[in-house]
């Protein structure tokens, strides 16, 4: 085990960051930061050995939600919420149903909002064997309420259940309960919760929606992945039609406690084949109600057709159907991807109509209908007229960005950005520098925001692949390159690689830059783009004597706060990887020096793994505790924390770890 008394004395020591730490200390204490352990530490939930596990699930708002081991009682799992002003709060059903009988307990946390209401889930027991989970919402004024559907058709004869909560938005919470037969499981079904209305079922059950063996299965959510919940309350889910299909089709819904469930899709002779299966997916939605998805097609050529959805017009198809984008067997093929808050919808249709086929990217909105974007110059378009572009993404401000395939190579691939008053641009590097000899390139799109500034990577050719560029666009300055590229950051042969992780909504961009000494890899360096000035600033912390170094930004707030870790040395030593924080204005600082009486003091080794940041001063992370061992939570807070209420006006706050450690639920 290190000595942490040691860790202050080699900041001194370490050549180069010991001054740019001393003075940048200086610049961001005080005041110093206030420093609190997440998670249990008592002894129900620490080792015979001493180890401790805590696991962090979400941040929302000043709430930090997550699970700690139990090792005493049987063991199991410890759900906790935790705030500055209230500290930590157990969370769980606790009743003689969630507890075996050696004590075992297991709680799990699955989303919290920003109100500070959480969901998660308790399993069951009967004496010593599990008997499913329990769904339960916490706040302080209610504690924990049981969700889910727990009625005879959703118990087995052994006494089984088993409901999940799945998202909440609001104080609207969604699951699914598992249903049961005299053979065993027979399906699942979905339900809404709010405080007013309790727990009630949605989705379809009628005789359409039941197998021959009774089998029933509705599930809540976005065909792939999209908006569950929108702010008004209306869900998104599927039901299992079997109707002319003894495996089942699934069938989109849309569920309001005003309307009930609504069938979302096509449902004509176009759309239903002779047996009478259809099959319809919703892939997204917005807070105006608007769904957008796509219906498979009956018809003798097959496919699929692309609607946009609302209570007042119903599905209304959209998509590419003109000549090209239609088969000699009458196949059309069109998918509904991304949608917007103003209704601007982008997706694709293939191209059977075409010769060499391939597909087209295109953007509709009601008063131009589908419109056809991407590139389709000679560069992206093959010998046989094959023609491949797709959109990826669509932001508020109506910009739609996608990637183009060059035709004459198949993984040749160029990113775009089209808006509706300037058309399609292209970015990415495509110099003679990221151009193979062949002609093909590369560019890969890693983030964007909502000004409309993009940032990735590009691949460099020498007589191979030799690495990968970093580079931002935007409309006032097109592409420009970024990243480390000197000689440290040079390999023997040429190579060099970087890499974008995240962009913040000024256009700021932190990114790695991979280390070398002739052929040897010593690590990687990190640095931060700042948009204003146009300038990349190298992020390197510490080094070894030959050069050795590893820096990750991996999270950049709007104000240009850049946080991640680093590794210290003291000589050749590694001493440990630990968190930072850096700006341009006030410079580095390692996360263990800002603690308030001293990291050593307040029984730490050091702070390492950052998950969370926000603007409002919390860096939530990952450490190590002076005489224990297993995983370490902590909250780190500068000044005031706003109130719940407070953090409804300051937008999400929480960045998205990319590398979140494992949960354990």
């Amino acid at each position: 085990m290190k000595d942490p008394s040691i860790v202050p004395m080699l900041l001194v020591a370490c050549a180069g960051c010991c001054t740019q730490l001393a003075s940048a200390e200086a610049q961001w204490t005080p005041p110093y930061w206030q420093l609190y352990r997440l998670g249990y530490t008592d002894a129900e939930h620490t080792s015979a050995g001493g180890e401790q596990r805590t696991s962090v699930r979400q941040t929302s708002g000043s709430t930090v939600i997550g699970t700690s081991e139990r090792y005493g009682g049987g063991g199991g799992t410890s759900a906790w919420t935790w705030n500055p002003s209230e500290g930590l709060t157990q969370l769980g059903l606790f009743s003689p149903e969630h507890v075996r009988s050696d004590g075992q307990r297991k709680s799990f946390v699955v989303g919290v909002n920003p109100n500070g209401r959480v969901i998660g889930s308790s399993t069951r027991y009967s004496g010593a064997s599990e008997r499913g989970s329990s769904a339960w919402t916490w706040t302080r004024a209610t504690n924990a309420v049981q969700l889910g559907l727990v009625d005879t058709e959703h118990t087995s004869t052994d006494g089984h259940r088993f409901s999940q909560a799945r998202s909440i938005r609001g104080n609207t919470v969604v699951g699914t309960s598992s249903r049961y037969s005299a053979s065993g499981q027979s399906g699942a079904s979905a339900w809404a919760w709010e405080p007013s209305l309790g727990t009630i079922r949605i989705g379809f059950v009628g005789p359409e929606y039941t197998r021959s063996d009774g089998l029933q299965s509705s599930s809540v959510g976005a065909a792939t992945g999209g908006k569950t919940i929108n702010g008004n309350g209306r869900v998104l889910g599927s039901s299992d039609r079997f109707a002319g299909d003894s495996n089942g089709s699934p069938i989109a819904w849309t569920w309001t406690r005003e309307s009930g469930t609504i069938e979302l899709g096509f449902t004509d002779a176009d759309h239903t084949s002779p047996t009478g299966s259809r099959t319809s997916r919703a892939r997204s939605m917005n807070d105006a109600g608007q769904i957008v998805g796509w219906s498979s097609r009956r018809t003798p050529g097959g496919g699929d057709s692309a609607w946009i959805w609302s209570d007042a017009t119903g599905p209304v198809r959209i998509g590419l159907v003109d000549s090209v984008h239609t088969g000699r067997d009458g196949r059309q093929e069109s998918r509904a991807q991304f949608l917007n808050g103003a209704g601007m919808t982008a997706g694709w249709s293939t191209r059977p109509g075409a010769p060499g086929k391939g597909r087209s990217a295109w953007v509709w909105t009601e008063e131009s209908g589908s419109l056809r974007i991407g590139l389709i110059d000679a560069e992206h378009t093959g010998a046989s007229g094959t023609q491949f572009s797709t959109p990826t993404g669509i932001s508020e401000s109506g910009q739609v960005v996608g990637y183009s395939k060059q035709g004459q190579f198949g993984n040749g691939r160029s990113v775009w950005a089209w808006d509706r008053e300037s058309g399609v641009h292209r970015a990415g590097l495509t110099d003679a520098l990221h151009t193979g000899a062949d002609g093909r390139r590369v560019s890969l799109l890693h983030a964007r925001n909502e000004a409309g500034h993009l940032a990735g990577l590009s691949f460099r050719y020498g007589d191979a692949v030799n690495g990968t560029s970093a580079w931002t666009w935007s409309m006032e300055r097109d592409t420009v390159q970024i990243g480390l590229y000197d000689d440290r950051h040079t390999r023997g042969d040429g190579i060099t690689s970087s890499d974008v992780n995240k962009m913040n909504v000024g256009g700021d961009v932190i990114g790695i830059s991979e280390r070398y000494n002739g052929a040897t890899s010593l690590g990687r360096s990190g640095w931060f783009y700042e948009y204003a000035t146009d300038i990349t600033h190298a992020l390197t912390f510490s080094e070894s004597p030959r050069g050795d170094a590893y820096t990750d930004p991996s999270f950049v707030t709007s104000s240009g706060w850049v946080l991640g870790q680093y590794d210290l040395y003291a000589g050749d030593g590694l001493v440990s990887r630990n968190g930072f924080i850096w700006s341009v204005s006030e410079g580095f600082a390692d996360l263990g020096s800002l603690v308030e009486g001293g990291l050593s003091a307040a029984g730490w080794e050091s702070l390492g793994e950052v998950v969370s940041a926000s603007e409002y001063r919390m860096i939530v992370g990952f450490g190590d505790v002076i005489g224990t061992s297993g995983t370490a939570a902590f909250a780190l807070t500068m000044g005031t924390i706003p109130a719940p209420s407070a953090l409804l006006f300051m937008g999400a706050g929480v960045l998205a770890h990319g590398r979140r450690r494992p949960i354990s639920s």
